[in-house]
């Protein structure tokens, strides 16, 4: 591994997806039985047709199949990484071969954390996969090809740390609406470092880097994921910090995220620091994790699956904002608390008309009084898709949708107002930008 991993793969042309090798690794045992003679392989990540990590072995030593009747091994190696996983080769090859074979091992449980826990870190560099394009002040020039190419870039500071994202050389040129050509590339390249240039723990760096996932997942509206991911340490000596990367999801169609590409980089600077803090928030902590868990999976699901995961989202944001009551009442008085608009919007007409005649049928003889708001007509979708006892007809396709923009576009308004957010975002009720105050 160079020292320039990261750097390296930022400035080869966008799009080129070979495998990119991490490290060379020495194995020493085989299910705790120390070999009489070590072997290399190396680490390697690929992100297409798909995600991928494995160790690929030149010469992996037929011996060690002997007697086997499953591919199944646990390997150490000399710098003390210990992972069970399955070996993959060609039966070809074996009966071809008289000594050693091409193989390649792939991890059981990724992603796996492979550097020592006490190792002290200068700076930590990543790639980031499946980010949005974005501009702001922070941007830079890079020369290419006897090109100037303006590349964008946010920087953010909390907690005594910088934090910096810089997009990868190409991506505003490739694909369609920002688009790369594959699902699944290196977007952008990040750094973490302290702003007094001390070290710190690998601790810190986990955990910074899992409050950056969930960052960047809740602007895109996917999972995003980073990988390599490499260490600088004391000494200048460079370390693989984990092998593999989280979940994330492949590019798609339409629009993703809420942020405008002009100035999205100040936005991220701006927010990075609230959201951080929010996160860190022991009141807050597990609910933002969940809320951005079920709006992602919610933005890969069926108009009705996307419903209910999305008032999941609603509940957890609420139960911090006010007490707990009858679910329309409570996220209502939620919303009321951020100054945001609970009206059924006028172009969701399928979504007013069940408002208007269904819900106001049923409620006549209610104890809860009919609203005739968004957060009424949600949960009463909701509630008739999740209980047996079903109060409604059947909704067609049209109102589902609805009612799952309106919880989508609730949710990250909630999210926004909590983070003290003043300015533009993509209204996906107008499917417009527009300020937010």
């Amino acid at each position: 591994m160079t020292g320039d991993m990261i750097a390296e793969i930022l400035s080869r042309p966008f799009g080129d997806d070979k495998p990119i090798v991490i490290q060379e690794v020495t194995v020493t045992h085989i299910d705790g039985t120390t070999l009489p003679k070590k072997f290399t392989g190396r680490t390697v990540f690929q992100l297409n047709p798909k995600i991928k990590f494995s160790i690929n072995f030149d010469n992996f030593p037929i011996y060690l199949l002997d007697g086997r009747r499953n591919p199944t091994f646990h390997i150490k190696t000399d710098n003390g990484i210990e992972t069970g996983g399955i070996l993959q080769y060609s039966l070809n090859d074996l009966f071809h071969s008289e000594s050693s074979i091409e193989a390649s091992f792939i991890p059981k449980f990724l992603p796996m954390l492979v550097i020592s826990p006490d190792t002290k870190i200068m700076s930590t560099k990543f790639g980031v996969i499946n980010f949005v394009k974005f501009y702001g002040r922070n941007d830079q020039w890079i020369a290419f090809e006897g090109n100037d190419h303006r590349v964008g870039s946010f920087e953010a500071k909390w907690n005594g740390y910088r934090i910096e994202v810089t997009e990868r050389l190409g991506f505003s040129e490739k694909g369609t609406k920002q688009k790369p050509t594959t699902d699944y590339d290196i977007t952008h390249g990040g750094t973490i470092e302290r702003l007094d240039g001390k070290p710190y723990s690998v601790s810190d760096a986990e955990d910074i880097l899992r409050r950056l996932r969930v960052y960047l997942s809740f602007v895109r509206g996917k999972f995003c994921s980073f990988a390599p991911v490499v260490a600088i340490c004391e000494s200048n000596r460079e370390s693989a910090f984990r092998w593999g990367a989280t979940y994330l999801d492949p590019w798609q169609p339409g629009r993703e995220t809420w942020l405008p590409v002009t100035t999205g980089g100040d936005i991220l600077t701006q927010l990075l620091p609230e959201f951080f803090g929010l996160y860190g928030d022991s009141n807050w902590k597990d609910t933002v994790s969940m809320a951005v868990d079920w709006q992602v999976n919610g933005n890969n699901s069926a108009a009705h699956v996307a419903t209910i995961l999305y008032q999941a989202a609603l509940e957890a944001i609420s139960s911090k904002i006010t007490n707990k009551a009858e679910t329309a009442k409570w996220l209502r008085s939620s919303m009321k608390q951020l100054g945001i608009d609970t009206n059924i919007p006028n172009s969701y007409g399928n979504l007013r008309n069940f408002s208007d005649v269904e819900i106001r049928a049923k409620k006549a003889n209610s104890k809860y009084p009919y609203i005739g708001d968004g957060p009424e007509a949600i949960v009463q979708i909701r509630n008739d898709l999740v209980h047996s006892g079903k109060n409604y007809p059947t909704p067609s396709m049209e109102l589902q949708i609805e009612a799952m923009q309106l919880s989508r576009w609730y949710i990250e308004i909630m999210l926004l107002k909590k983070l003290q957010y003043s300015g533009k975002y993509f209204d996906r009720i107008d499917q417009n930008f527009k300020s937010l105050n």
